[in-house]
């Protein structure tokens, strides 16, 4: 379902509405990787807003507000994706917590690195990771 939305979207032919409605249906979806999915196709939009814009303002010889808010578009949905991609991989590594939530949506990287380095889980799994593996015989 994900790809034929993306298919009506693109064929919009105004590609600022077009933008518009695939973040209207990105931020509609559940999270997960169909948000994901839908996210990178969003892009795929904005991408092909901003050559439209650069070639027509290539004919105009200027940058065009339409290329401004074309820039804008695509650097708020390339954050928004990372976002995504980050929540998606804390959730399925069993890391996903409140405190998490903050700093990913902070957009702080630096301090969910610190924070996700210093978490007593990941040491834990590390840990049991490296523990010699004896046949009860043994003992």
């Amino acid at each position: 379902m994900i790809f034929q939305v993306l298919e009506c979207v693109t064929c919009i032919g105004d590609r600022q509405k077009a933008a518009s409605c695939a973040h209207f249906y990105v931020n509609r979806l559940p999270g997960g990787a169909d948000k994901i999915l839908a996210a990178e196709g969003f892009l795929l939009v904005t991408q092909e807003w901003i050559k439209e814009c650069s070639v027509d303002g290539d004919e105009d010889g200027d940058e065009s507000k339409e290329l401004l808010e074309a820039n804008q578009a695509f650097l708020l949905t390339e954050g928004n994706l990372v976002r995504l991609k980050t929540e998606d991989a804390l959730r399925r590594r069993g890391l996903w917590s409140e405190r998490y939530c903050q700093l990913v949506h902070q957009k702080t990287p630096e301090e969910l690195i610190c924070a996700l380095f210093e978490d007593e889980s990941i040491i834990l799994r590390y840990r049991s990771c490296f523990l010699p593996k004896m046949s009860p015989s043994y003992f």
